[in-house]
C-alpha cells in the first residue's frame, strides 16, 4: 500500500499537468474552446494517410467513436448532477473543451491526443520537454500518457502493481531510447516499477518540479522497499536510486564511487545466480 500511497499523487499531478499543456497548445492553435471546432481543425490526424488506405480508416474511426465517448461522458455526468457540466447546458451553452478536459479519464484523453496533427503534436512534445530527436512522429506524449493511465486504473482498482503487471501494451522503443539517453539510465523496459518511477520522475523533472522534492519521492521509494525485495534486486534498486539522484543534481558523486555502482550493477545482471534471485523473481509487492 505504501507504494500506491507514493504514486498516486504523482500519477494525478503528471495527468493535470499534461493536460493543462495540451489545452495550452490546442487553444493557440484552434483560437476556440469549442470541442466541435476543435475536432473539426485540429484531430485531423486521419489525413496523414492516404484515403481509403488501412490506416486512414483506422484512424478515422478512431476519431469518430472519441467523439461518441466525449458526448457520452457528458451525457452521464449532466444526469449525475455534474455542475461543471450543468453549468454550460442550463446556460444554452456548449461545453468548453477545458471543462469536458476536467470529467473525461486518462484514456479517452490519450486517444484525443493521439488524433491531433502532427504539428501539434510536435508542439505539445516540445512543451513538455520531450528529446524530439526521438520524437520524429510526435507520439511521443501519447505513449507517456497511455503508460500513466494503466498505472493510475491499477492503483484506482487497488490492484498490484510492482510487477508491471497492469501495462496493457509495450511502451514505443523511442521514449525508452529517449529516457536513458536523457537519464543515463539503462535498460529501461517498463517490466518493473522502477520503471515507471523514472518515467515520473523525468516528467516532473522537466515541468520544473524541485530537485529536492524528486529526490525525496526518490528516497521514499528506496525506503518502501528495500527490505522487502531479493539481495541482487536491492542492489538493482540501489543503483537506480543511486543514478537518479546524480541525475536530478541533488548530489554529486566521485568518479570512483559511480564506477563502483556500475560494478555491481554488472556483476548482478551477468551473473544473477552469485547474487542470488534474478530479476523475474521480484516479488509481487502492491
Amino acid at each position: 500500500m505504501n507504494l500506491k500511497a507514493l504514486f498516486y499523487p504523482q500519477v494525478i499531478f503528471i495527468e493535470t499537468c499534461i493536460k493543462n499543456y495540451v489545452l495550452e497548445i490546442i487553444l493557440e492553435h484552434g483560437k476556440t474552446d469549442s470541442f466541435e471546432m476543435i475536432y473539426e481543425s485540429l484531430l485531423t490526424n486521419y489525413k496523414s494517410y492516404a484515403v481509403g488506405s488501412t490506416n486512414y480508416k483506422k484512424e478515422l474511426n478512431k476519431r469518430l467513436n472519441l467523439r461518441n465517448k466525449f458526448y457520452g461522458t457528458l451525457s452521464r455526468d449532466y444526469s449525475s448532477n455534474k455542475q461543471v457540466v450543468q453549468y454550460f447546458y442550463h446556460q444554452d451553452r456548449p461545453v468548453p473543451i477545458w471543462s469536458i478536459f476536467e470529467v473525461i479519464d486518462l484514456g479517452a484523453f490519450g486517444t484525443f491526443v493521439s488524433c491531433l496533427n502532427q504539428n501539434i503534436k510536435h508542439d505539445i512534445s516540445k512543451s513538455l520537454g520531450l528529446n524530439q530527436g526521438f520524437d520524429s512522429d510526435g507520439k511521443m506524449t501519447e505513449t507517456i500518457i497511455f503508460l500513466v493511465k494503466d498505472l493510475r486504473n491499477s492503483i484506482a482498482h487497488n490492484d498490484v502493481i510492482f510487477d508491471t503487471r497492469f501495462k496493457s501494451s509495450s511502451p514505443k522503443n523511442s521514449l525508452k531510447l529517449a529516457l536513458t539517453n536523457d537519464t543515463g539510465i539503462n535498460n529501461i523496459t517498463f517490466d518493473t516499477i522502477v520503471d515507471y518511477l523514472i518515467l515520473l520522475i523525468f516528467i516532473q523533472k522537466q515541468v520544473c518540479v524541485s530537485k529536492a522534492e524528486l529526490s525525496k519521492i526518490v528516497s521514499t521509494f528506496e525506503n518502501s522497499i528495500n527490505h522487502l525485495v531479493p539481495f541482487s534486486a536491492s542492489l538493482q534498486l540501489w543503483f537506480f536510486i543511486l543514478k537518479s539522484l546524480v541525475w536530478i543534481g541533488r548530489i554529486v558523486l566521485p568518479n570512483s564511487l559511480i564506477l563502483l555502482s556500475v560494478c555491481f550493477y554488472q556483476l548482478i545482471t551477468i551473473c544473477p545466480k552469485q547474487c542470488g534471485k534474478s530479476n523475474s523473481s521480484l516479488s509481487p509487492l502492491r
